[in-house]
């Protein structure tokens, strides 16, 4: 921040934290415009409101609050975080600033770190970053060497009203309880002891991250990935995931759960975050859209091949099986057509009645691989086998569900 012509967004609460930080601004001269988000949970949010508000007019700064009115069941910190900063997003665009200040200080950063020790997390950075982008915005924490207490003391001596939210003195949040059961607790050499800890941590973290940055391509080589340790690799997939999909918060549970099934297998598939999911195949892991239901594969030889429905190979059981040699092909895998019927020994079989008989699920229905020959002959149907042209004691394609 060293232009004091740009426009800054800063994000008051109307605690003591963010009221001393704007307060520091503005006796700095800088260009400001106040955001606060109003969530209407506790009986004295409109109180909060109208403090910062207050303040806003008396120096002359640009005022925008935000009422939050319905939420969704579920993580209402989580709700929160994306509602406000969603909200600063649009006032940073509104107002051509060039990012948000945000309070975040001293104790902030010790009780984040010991969440993410308590949680074994993967992290970007131990504890907080100063300077981040959230949302594709700016987002500054200029009072990370402050400790709560200094900002109480700051808005005592300046004389700053402030607002207690009577929520944090609830242990109902994780965060909470380890500020109420530890960081409260620390006297100043062990907040020093763990503090140096914490940037020791630091140091190792982004060590690491140095060594495995040149691996963190769109497609992750999964021979390179197996000559690294637990740590580098949770670590290598935390960076991967994070730089090529939209979502920054990946738990350790979830990159154990992928770490798990590539030990079991070498090709797999895992659902991701709405439409998209993870790919391991042919010695890569690659991040793609899930195919929609309706779907059509075409091929001009017999080989092996992996998609989201079905696994193609040269092996497998006879009832998975099927022989085609040169005329068949092009050979089309897609998902079932109406009228699809096969040749079967007793004579013809419609496909949407072996489904009906078998009472297999409406979905299921919809993404059953069927085969169809260059004839446009439909000589295979998963589930029925193939049809009486194209068995033979030296089946050569086998398509595995």
């Amino acid at each position: 921040m060293s232009n004091e012509c740009e426009t800054w967004v800063v994000a008051v609460s109307g605690g003591a934290d963010s009221m001393a930080l704007l307060d520091m601004y503005r006796n700095k001269n800088y260009q400001l415009v106040v955001a606060h988000v109003n969530y209407h949970k506790r009986d004295t949010a409109n109180r909060d409101e109208n403090g910062v508000c207050l303040y806003c007019k008396q120096y002359d700064i640009p005022f925008f609050a935000y009422h939050v009115k319905e939420y969704n069941p579920g993580n209402f910190q989580a709700q929160a975080r994306n509602i406000r900063y969603q909200f600063f997003k649009e006032i940073v665009k509104q107002t051509n600033a060039k990012g948000v200040l945000v309070a975040h200080h001293q104790d902030d950063v010790l009780e984040t770190y010991l969440m993410q020790k308590q949680r074994k997390s993967i992290p970007r950075v131990f504890g907080m970053d100063t300077d981040s982008t959230i949302k594709g915005v700016h987002v500054l924490r200029p009072l990370l060497n402050y400790s709560k207490q200094d900002l109480y003391e700051y808005c005592k001596m300046h004389n700053v009203v402030y607002y207690e939210d009577e929520s944090n003195a609830s242990n109902a949040y994780t965060r909470n309880r380890i500020r109420h059961e530890q960081v409260m607790k620390l006297d100043p050499m062990q907040r020093k002891t763990l503090l140096e800890e914490m940037k020791h941590a630091n140091h190792g973290l982004q060590k690491m991250r140095q060594k495995l940055e040149s691996h963190v391509q769109k497609e992750l080589d999964m021979q390179v990935f197996a000559t690294l340790n637990q740590e580098e690799q949770h670590q290598l997939l935390y960076m991967w995931l994070t730089t090529f999909s939209a979502y920054h918060q990946i738990s350790k549970r979830y990159i154990d759960q992928l770490l798990s099934l590539h030990k079991k297998q070498s090709n797999w598939r895992h659902d991701y975050k709405r439409n998209y999911e993870i790919v391991c195949e042919y010695g890569v892991l690659k991040l793609q859209k899930k195919a929609s239901d309706t779907y059509a594969y075409t091929y001009h030889e017999v080989q092996e091949d992996m998609t989201p429905y079905y696994q193609l190979c040269t092996q497998g059981k006879t009832i998975e099986g099927f022989y085609v040699d040169k005329q068949d092909f092009p050979i089309v895998i897609r998902s079932p057509k109406p009228g699809d019927s096969i040749q079967l020994r007793y004579g013809k079989k419609k496909v949407s009645r072996f489904f009906i008989d078998r009472k297999i699920p409406k979905k299921e229905r919809e993404i059953c691989p069927v085969v169809e020959n260059a004839n446009g002959d439909v000589i295979f149907v998963s589930g029925i086998g193939c049809d009486v042209f194209h068995y033979s004691n030296n089946l050569n394609m086998f398509v595995i569900k």
